[in-house]
C-alpha cells in the first residue's frame, strides 16, 4: 500500500497541508450536522478546490467528502419533499374534516377520503423523519470513518489512476 511519505513527486510540506485541510474538512462535515449544514459547505468548497493537485491518498479523501455531502443533500431534499407532501395532505385532511362536518364527505371501504389522506400524510411524515435521521447518521458515520482512515494514512476506496 502506498504511503503519503513514499511519493517523491509530491512535496511533503504541501502534502501535510492538504492532509490537514482534509482533516478539517471531515471535522466541518461532522459539525455541520449540528449547525444546519453551513460548515459542510465550507468542507466541500475546500475539497473541490484542493482535489486536483494533491497526493493520491488525500485525493480519495476529498472525493469521499464530496460524496458525503451529496448523499446528505439528497436525503435532506427528499426529507423536505416528504415533509411538504405530509403537510399538504394534512391540510387537505383538515379541509376534508370540515367538509365531513358539513355533510359533504363520502364513505369508501370504511375510510373516508379524509382518513386516507391522514394515513398517507402520516406515512410521508414518518418517511421524512427517517430520511432526515439517515442523512444525519450517514454524515456523522462517514465523516468519522474518513477521519480515521486519514489519520492512519489510508485511502478511502481505490487510489485514483495516475
Amino acid at each position: 500500500m502506498s504511503s503519503i511519505y513514499e511519493h517523491p513527486e509530491h512535496d511533503l510540506i504541501q502534502t501535510q497541508f492538504d492532509r490537514l485541510i482534509a482533516l478539517v474538512g471531515y471535522a466541518l462535515l461532522f459539525v455541520g450536522v449540528f449547525m444546519a449544514g453551513v460548515p459542510s459547505l465550507v468542507a466541500v468548497a475546500l475539497a473541490l478546490a484542493h482535489h486536483n493537485d494533491t497526493h493520491p491518498i488525500i485525493r480519495t479523501h476529498y472525493r469521499h467528502q464530496v460524496r458525503i455531502f451529496l448523499i446528505a443533500v439528497v436525503t435532506l431534499v427528499a426529507a423536505i419533499v416528504c415533509g411538504i407532501v405530509a403537510g399538504g395532505l394534512w391540510i387537505a385532511d383538515i379541509v376534508g374534516f370540515v367538509e365531513h362536518m358539513l355533510g359533504h364527505s363520502v364513505d369508501f371501504m370504511g375510510l373516508t377520503p379524509t382518513a386516507k389522506k391522514a394515513w398517507i400524510g402520516g406515512l410521508f411524515f414518518i418517511t421524512a423523519i427517517v430520511l432526515f435521521v439517515f442523512g444525519a447518521l450517514w454524515t456523522l458515520a462517514s465523516s468519522a470513518f474518513g477521519f480515521m482512515q486519514l489519520i492512519t494514512n489510508r485511502p478511502v476506496g481505490r487510489l485514483p489512476k495516475a
